[in-house]
């Protein structure tokens, strides 16, 4: 679930995730992703994946986790793909498996799946992360964006209950 809010990937993208094609240093992770994508196109692939260490609080840095899910699952790892089942046999979970984690997880965290799928980590993500102060270019990047009106037309989304509530569409949609 981390991966997904820090990169705010599609699905596809982090079940193609390979440990070969990985760098951690204790500064940042670099993911590079050798398969052809949704997105890809002849002389367009995405770029690597850059993602910084979380000095703050090493429960949210993406270097201690992924370090930590790493060795944790070094046993039990049949391939070079990061994501492994935890059910034996253990293998290479499908694209479904890695969205079936995800729900589970947003339900657990008390977000209603009926509403938020596993796609709506995507927007959110990157909502949150404009928000916050991050560059629209930064945001394209890790996204795996090119053009920002994707990100302000289909994923730039209220990111509170009251901007929720606020916005035009959701009123419309209550006919208030």
């Amino acid at each position: 679930m981390l991966l997904a809010l820090v990169t705010g990937q599609r699905i596809q993208t982090l079940h193609c995730v390979d440990l070969n094609f990985m760098k951690i240093t204790k500064d940042n992770v670099i993911i590079e992703i050798n398969e052809i994508l949704k997105t890809s196109k002849p002389g367009k692939h995405l770029s690597p994946i850059s993602l910084p260490a979380f000095v703050e609080d090493s429960r949210l840095c993406i270097v201690t986790v992924l370090n930590a899910y790493i060795e944790r699952t070094s046993a039990i790892r049949t391939s070079q793909k990061l994501f492994v089942t935890f059910v034996k046999p253990y293998h290479h979970p499908t694209k479904s498996t890695i969205s079936n984690w995800i729900r589970l997880v947003l339900k657990l965290a008390g977000v209603n799946t009926s509403i938020f799928k596993t796609h709506s980590t995507r927007g959110a993500s990157t909502s949150a992360a404009l928000k916050a102060g991050v560059s629209v270019n930064s945001i394209l990047k890790s996204a795996g964006w090119t053009n920002e009106s994707t990100f302000r037309q289909f994923y730039n989304r209220p990111v509170t209950v009251q901007e929720y509530n606020d916005n035009y569409s959701v009123r419309e949609l209550r006919g208030k």
